[in-house]
């Protein structure tokens, strides 16, 4: 079905939780595309299932099924070709296969698609020679199949940092999904100009230019399979009449030296009532050094911010205590769901990335213990958690107020909510102690967070 869905249909379905949700979603999908309700049968149904068996024999690729790849998807969306033709050509020597169709789903001329061999073996969709730039914004299936080629070379001449495999990744996110023969969704519009990443163009009088990133941070838990669970989230503001409808986000997690994506990860964006937005995603990882590359954008005005830098993910799975980031929070509480962007195990953990607050609201701080022994008796653990605070005071620290001391903990998370109105204003950092009883042993972490008296 995913490659009938629009936009709006996958996120709904994607907030639905239970097996008879789903199952009512997938009925009404197939009933607002049979072209006769009055018959028994589905002839739309029942076409597209016999398509997706035909492409899934003929085109299946290592690693793909059939109705994946790219000639397997004009089959689905397009049907048979009225006629195809092999040939060899260009610099490399590449397989092209040519197909042509007598006729535009929809009315219009005929249509030419050409899928050509890449170097793993996949026979690809190129941009078809009697393709013109005028036909690119039409809204029939066959130029929705195109407008794929058009964002992908408009990206790779803009982008000239990224690599092949993120290029591919980056057109996803930006994909027109086509849109099925007599389906009454049209398909979402995609952005006819996408500009260099570090230079947007200069907004017309009157329009909003997109923000810049105030602060991206990546805070690390352990997972209950060993691995790291790292809370991807940046934050920005926008102009307070802006909805921030069109708004996007998305992450790729590259080894240090090499080229290949390990993930990549939309970001989600969740309105604060203050004008903030608070990007999040999650990905899982093994410890080691990565490099993180973060994208910000907007479909509708087309600007793109792109930013990079390194990774360093912690071993959380080792023997003994262990802790989590400090998470300076908006909020946390029960998750959602496990497709809750900003879930962490149970719990939803809404990081506030700035690090800033207000004296007039809680200071909000997060964080999850792991590997503290437990009492045989109680079948509990019991350890102490120290919380300090150091202010900054031009180049000096000096300690601020007492410790704040948490004794015989048996939770493994660690929710603090601190009123700091009679707080100086200022840059803090933030020391925690976790100190096991029945073990002995002490973990440390240090975190940091600023006080501003307008809390921007």
């Amino acid at each position: 079905m995913r490659l009938l869905l629009h936009a709006g249909e996958y996120r709904a379905y994607g907030r639905l939780r239970d097996a008879s949700s789903r199952a009512a979603f997938v009925e009404r999908f197939w009933a607002s595309r049979d072209p006769d309700p009055a018959t028994p049968e589905n002839e739309f149904q029942r076409r597209f299932e016999q398509r997706v068996r035909e492409a899934s024999e003929r085109f299946a690729e290592p690693g793909r099924e059939g109705w994946q790849t790219d000639r397997g998807r004009a089959w689905v969306l397009l049907g048979p070709p009225d006629e195809t033709r092999d040939q060899v050509g260009g610099p490399e020597n590449r397989r092209r296969e040519i197909w042509w169709y007598h006729q535009r789903p929809g009315g219009g001329g005929a249509l030419e698609l050409v899928f050509e061999r890449d170097r793993r073996g996949r026979m690809r969709l190129r941009q078809a020679p009697s393709f013109s730039e005028d036909e690119g914004l039409s809204k029939d299936t066959a130029a929705a199949l195109l407008e794929r080629q058009r964002l992908r070379e408009e990206l790779r001449k803009r982008w000239s940092m990224l690599t092949p495999v993120e290029l591919d990744e980056m057109v996803r996110l930006f994909e027109i999904p086509p849109a099925p023969l007599n389906s009454p969704f049209p398909p979402p519009v995609a952005p006819s100009r996408l500009p260099h990443p570090r230079s947007s163009p200069r907004a017309p009088a009157g329009q909003r230019r997109l923000p810049e990133l105030r602060r991206d941070e990546v805070y690390f838990f352990r997972a209950s399979d060993g691995s790291v669970l790292a809370l991807l989230s940046f934050e920005t503001r926008l102009a307070q009449e802006s909805d921030g409808h069109g708004l996007w986000g998305a992450a790729w997690l590259l080894p240090r030296d090499a080229l290949r994506p390990l993930a990549v990860v939309p970001l989600e964006p969740l309105p604060l009532p203050d004008g903030r937005f608070v990007f999040g995603g999650r990905l899982y990882t093994r410890p080691g050094r990565y490099r993180l590359r973060l994208a910000f954008g907007d479909r509708e005005r087309g600007e793109v911010l792109v930013r990079s830098r390194s990774l360093s993910v912690p071993d959380l799975d080792g023997q003994g205590l262990q802790a989590s980031s400090i998470v300076p929070a908006e909020r946390f509480g029960r998750a959602d769901g496990e497709a809750d962007p900003f879930a962490v195990g149970s719990e939803r953990v809404v990081p506030r990335p700035s690090a800033t607050f207000a004296p007039g609201e809680p200071l909000r701080l997060y964080l999850q213990i792991y590997g503290a022994a437990v009492d045989p008796v109680t079948g509990r653990p019991s350890v102490d958690v120290r919380f300090s605070f150091d202010h900054r005071r031009g180049s000096r620290l000096r300690r601020h107020g007492p410790p704040l001391v948490f004794r015989g903990a048996t939770g493994t998370s660690l929710g603090l909510a601190l009123p700091v109105g009679n707080w100086p204003p200022g840059d803090y950092i933030v020391r925690v102690r976790v100190y096991d009883r029945l073990s002995g042993r002490s973990v440390h972490r240090e975190g940091g967070f600023t006080l501003r008296p307008d809390g921007s």
